[in-house]
């Protein structure tokens, strides 16, 4: 990636810097680069655009990534120093925002962690994001790329919702179903789940999630919204003795070890870690059944605390290359040939 900006990603940043309210498609942004008036961009006009806001997503990325890494190192130096982690609640916190979820410092941590050899390296990191974020928009002004639900790219703010779930915490489960944005304004998102509106916070729903008539309903469905979600449910059901649902049964820190998924997994994430650890837990590449057995376990359990599961196995295709088998009704010609009434052929 290149120090400075080009001039695709220049346009790019002035147009995220003034729609900083409204999620833009990659046809909103090739109009703004290549002033075409409304006209349909081409496919390489389309290309260019995309490559050119992605340079810039990457951009925050590495920089938020600098930032976290750091403070990290920091917590985990203070954390081996003191033998305890951060007090979470009670005087004499301090809150940083770390990562999606804000961690608390107590005053002793804090005055560990400032003296420690990774610390520097944090307060170097934070200038350098804060510059990308008001270079495209201000201070909350970190833009992501989202696929829409009719396949269309979008890039917008944050705390932009392209897609809405409802996230119902029952008896049986947690259970996610899809919520229809009707409305976006500066401050309220106004959806429709089940029939019936609900009028939800813009900047709790970035957050994590708001609440409403019982239903939580969230902007993320990651490993961070997933794991809080999960542990509600065992906190409002569960008790000694009793038994959870069996898409539950295996604990969910097990089976992100398991698989070796980031704390902040995806469906995606869950996919590509099962599909290497497949190969090596399976009998024929060295494992065991028991192992590919929980392997398969693990990918149910993280599947199903996003609110799907793994996509069926496509039918293998017998016939040759480039060949497709038909089936075509055929009547006998005489009555020798009764019963042959259907015949296999090539289409």
């Amino acid at each position: 990636m290149s120090k400075g900006l080009g001039r695709l990603e220049r346009a790019i940043g002035e147009l995220f810097k003034s729609t900083k309210d409204r999620a833009l498609s990659v046809a909103d942004v090739c109009d703004h680069c290549f002033a075409l008036a409304g006209a349909a961009p081409t496919r390489a006009q389309r290309l260019s655009a995309t490559r050119a806001a992605h340079r810039i997503l990457q951009r925050f990325a590495a920089a938020r990534e600098k930032v976290d890494a750091a403070f990290k190192r920091a917590l985990q130096e203070a954390e081996s120093v003191l033998g305890r982690p951060p007090r979470g609640r009670g005087p004499g916190v301090v809150y940083f925002n770390y990562g999606e979820r804000g961690i608390a410092v107590d005053k002793e941590f804090l005055a560990v962690m400032s003296t420690r050899p990774s610390w520097p390296a944090y307060q170097e990191a934070r200038p350098a994001l804060r510059r990308e974020y008001e270079r495209f928009g201000g201070r909350h002004g970190e833009w992501r790329a989202t696929a829409s639900k009719d396949r269309r790219l979008y890039f917008h703010p944050t705390d932009y919702p392209v897609r809405v779930w409802a996230v119902a915490i029952e008896p049986a489960g947690v259970a996610w179903a899809d919520a229809e944005i009707v409305r976006i304004i500066e401050d309220r998102v106004h959806v429709r789940y089940r029939g019936e509106p609900a009028r939800l916070s813009r900047r709790r729903l970035a957050r994590n999630w708001t609440l409403w008539r019982n239903v939580y309903f969230t902007s993320s469905r990651t490993g961070y919204a997933a794991r809080a979600f999960d542990e509600m449910w065992f906190q409002r059901y569960w008790r000694p003795g009793a038994a959870a649902p069996p898409r539950m049964q295996m604990p969910l820190a097990e089976a992100i070890r398991l698989l070796g998924v980031p704390a902040n997994f995806t469906k995606d994430d869950v996919v590509a870690a099962f599909r290497g650890m497949a190969k090596r837990a399976h009998p024929d590449g060295g494992g065991s059944a028991e192992l590919f057995r929980r392997v398969v376990e693990a990918r149910d359990r993280l599947l199903a605390t996003l609110g799907t599961t793994a996509a069926a196995p496509k039918m293998p295709e017998f016939a040759p290359k480039g060949v497709k088998l038909r089936y075509s009704t055929w009547r006998p010609s005489s009555p020798s040939q009764l019963g042959r009434t259907r015949r296999l052929g090539r289409g």
